[in-house]
C-alpha cells in the first residue's frame, strides 16, 4: 500500500483507519503502586529515547521534502522522499510503536498480556531456585517495571536497551508529571503521590495567589447553582485551559475535586463570568 502526504494533509479512511495506540488507565497505576508499598516489591522507571523511531512501517509512505531540502540533497524540485522508519507527526506513529513493543514483549521476552488492561504485562519464572515475577505497565514510552526480584528487574532493562535506546531512570519519583515518595523502611512503609509541581504551575499560570484558607474550605461556595450561559462566553479559552489542567489533577490525585471539575466542565463551550468566578473559588480552595 502506498500514501503520499505533505504532512499536513490527511484524509479519514483513506490514509489509515487505525491510529490510535492502547493507553493505560491511572487507575490501574494507583492500584500497582498500592500493592509494591504493601509487599516492598521493586518499582523502576524506564523511558525509551525516541520512541516511536523503532517502530516498523507497514506501509510505503512518501513525503514531500521541506523546502530547500531537495537542493541540500542535489535533486529535482519535485521530487517525493520515501520514510525507511517511523516519523514523527505521522498519524499511525503511535500505534506503530504500540504494536512494536508489544510484539518484542509477548514474543522474545516471553510476557504474557493482563486481561485487565491491555497495556499490562506479566512474566513469572524460577530465578536462583525463587519464584520471580516481572509485571510492566506502559504508557506510550514511559514503562514501570515491578518485581520481587532486583536483580531480574536489572537483567530486563539491560534487555531493553539492548534493543531499544533507554533512560534508566531506576526507582520511580515521577510519572506522567506525578510525584511519587516512597519509604521502604520495614516498619514503616508507605507511599505519596502528588502533584504539587503541576498544581503551581497551573495556579501560577491563573494568576492566583496566597490567600485566607479559612475562607475557601470547600471546593465549590456552599449552595452554589451554576446556571448556562445564554449571553456571549467570556473568557472562553481560559477558561477551557484552565478546566483541562484541573481534569488531569482531579483523575490522578485530587479526588476531591471531581464533583466540582465536572460541574463547572459542563459549561466549556459557554462559560460566564459566574462560572469564571466559581472556577477561581475552586482554584483558591486548590492553593490554600
Amino acid at each position: 500500500m502506498r500514501r503520499r502526504h505533505s504532512g499536513y494533509a490527511w484524509h479519514k479512511s483513506v490514509d489509515r483507519i487505525f491510529t490510535t495506540p492502547a493507553f493505560t488507565h491511572n487507575t490501574i497505576c494507583r492500584m500497582l503502586l498500592s500493592m509494591a508499598t504493601a509487599c516492598d516489591f521493586e518499582v523502576h522507571l524506564v523511558d525509551v529515547c525516541q520512541a516511536f523511531l523503532n517502530a516498523e512501517l507497514k506501509e510505503d509512505i512518501y513525503m514531500r521534502p521541506a523546502p530547500g531540502v531537495t537542493q541540500i540533497l542535489g535533486i529535482p524540485e519535485d521530487s517525493w522522499l520515501r520514510l525507511k522508519r517511523n516519523l514523527y507527526g505521522l498519524k499511525q506513529a503511535p500505534r506503530n510503536w504500540s504494536l512494536t513493543f508489544i510484539d518484542w514483549m509477548l514474543k522474545d521476552q516471553g510476557f504474557c498480556k493482563a486481561s485487565i488492561d491491555d497495556c499490562l504485562f506479566y512474566k513469572e519464572f524460577k530465578h536462583k531456585g525463587k519464584d520471580v515475577f516481572l509485571l510492566l505497565l506502559m504508557y506510550v514510552d514511559d514503562n514501570i517495571i515491578i518485581s520481587n526480584d532486583r536483580e531480574c528487574v536489572v537483567e530486563f532493562k539491560a534487555a531493553m536497551h539492548n534493543k531499544f535506546k533507554i533512560v534508566d531512570k531506576e526507582d520511580i519519583s515521577t510519572y506522567l508529571g506525578v510525584q511519587v515518595e516512597r519509604s521502604r523502611e520495614k516498619g514503616n512503609r508507605w507511599l505519596k503521590i502528588h502533584q504539587e509541581g503541576y498544581l503551581n504551575e497551573v495556579l501560577a499560570a491563573m494568576s492566583i495567589k496566597k490567600n485566607d484558607p479559612l475562607t475557601y474550605r470547600t471546593p465549590l461556595p456552599t449552595g452554589i447553582q451554576l446556571v448556562k450561559n445564554e449571553g456571549e462566553p467570556y473568557e472562553l479559552e481560559l477558561y477551557r485551559s484552565a478546566i483541562g489542567s484541573l481534569i488531569y489533577l482531579a483523575t490522578w490525585t485530587r479526588l476531591d475535586i471531581a464533583y466540582a471539575v465536572s460541574a463547572l466542565a459542563a459549561h466549556m463551550a459557554n462559560p460566564s463570568l459566574d462560572h469564571h468566578v466559581a472556577l477561581r473559588h475552586l482554584l483558591y480552595y486548590l492553593h490554600g
